[in-house]
């Protein structure tokens, strides 16, 4: 199976999207460091960084946390001869101050389960990766003088609100989830994740922003990744049919990674310190059923519906309504350039190129 940066099409993508970056000149010389590096989004925003250093910011440097090297080193082969590139094996939970002797400028903490069968099979871990990792990595940005904190947060810190499809959340709707269900171990430690920044942006001076991304999807996805929309994608592209656990009537902001990793730059470098953002692209909202349709009308198969057992129904979302406002972020200048039409069939045509 290929790595996504042998393909010439992912490569042009993201050399597509890097001029859009090129005026950001606070970005050279500065240093990264990305936890779940080798995840959805941290893999395509390490990837767009290392694009923006080969053509704009010869001085910009990357460092990757993760917790398997072999993985995380063939991921991300083309980039090791690059002294600007650092692959550092830990869990983010177990961090400590002697194992990052370096400064930052920019620390994104993307490490977080985030797909429903590691709800179900390891809560506890998914509780820790934002509560403790958050804290690990906090303490980190505050021994770094005017380092700047991201916290990659999630559209499920909304809770179970039943709003209408034509009345979207902003950043300051919530509504509270049941906090004795271990369904909640990813909204309820992503909401303490964010106060904790927030307590210590109050006491310490914490220089943070905060991102809730909508339903992302990409070729990044991991294989791990049980989330219906993936699964949708690893059918479509395998020319099977694709299979429903539920009536899809819920709806989602999808956004395509591109998009995503574009709304968290903006939010990085232009965004007020201690707010939080939506990233989700207005014109993407459709049903989970909506979406399968498309990937199977892309992809050539047919879609229909069978019932979850019962692993998968306890990692399901309570949430049936997720629509993101994405005004906060527009008003940094960000506007998405991925359409449904071709998000899903950029995913489609780049996971079928991985396999060839």
């Amino acid at each position: 199976m290929k790595q996504l940066l042998e393909i010439p099409a992912y490569r042009q993508e993201l050399s597509e999207i890097a001029p859009e970056f090129a005026s950001f000149t606070e970005l050279d010389g500065k240093h990264f460091l990305i936890t779940g590096a080798g995840g959805l989004i941290g893999r395509y925003l390490t990837d767009l960084l290392m694009t923006l250093k080969e053509k704009y910011f010869p001085a910009l440097a990357v460092t990757v946390l993760a917790r398997n090297r072999e993985k995380t080193e063939a991921i991300f082969a083309p980039y090791l001869a690059d002294p600007g590139f650092k692959v550092l094996i830990r869990d983010v939970t177990l961090l400590t101050a002697e194992d990052t002797v370096e400064s930052y400028d920019y620390l994104i903490h993307a490490a977080s389960n985030a797909h429903p069968l590691a709800y179900a099979k390891d809560p506890v871990g998914t509780f820790l990766a934002n509560i403790t990792g958050t804290e690990r990595m906090v303490g980190l940005t505050l021994r770094n003088a005017h380092a700047r904190f991201l916290f990659l947060s999630s559209s499920e810190v909304y809770g179970p609100a039943d709003n209408d499809v034509d009345h979207p959340l902003y950043e300051d709707d919530y509504a509270s989830p049941d906090i004795r269900d271990p369904r909640s171990c990813y909204s309820e430690s992503k909401r303490a994740a964010e106060t904790y920044c927030a307590c210590c942006r109050v006491q310490y001076g914490l220089d943070y922003v905060a991102v809730r991304p909508g339903h992302v999807y990409g070729p990044t996805a991991t294989d791990s990744n049980s989330r219906a929309d993936i699964q949708f994608f690893r059918k479509a592209v395998a020319g099977e049919e694709i299979v429903m656990k539920s009536e899809g009537k819920q709806c989602r902001s999808y956004c395509y990674i591109g998009d995503a990793a574009r709304g968290l730059l903006y939010a990085l470098l232009k965004g007020e310190s201690g707010a939080a953002y939506n990233i989700s692209n207005r014109h993407s909202y459709v049903t989970i059923r909506g979406l399968a349709e498309k990937i199977a009308e892309k992809g050539g198969t047919t879609l229909r519906f069978e019932l979850p057992d019962q692993t998968e129904k306890a990692g399901f979302s309570r949430i049936q309504m997720s629509i993101l406002a994405p005004d906060k972020l527009e008003a940094l200048g960000f506007a998405p350039i991925f359409s449904l039409d071709k998000g899903v069939e950029r995913t489609a045509r780049l996971m079928k190129a991985m396999q060839e």
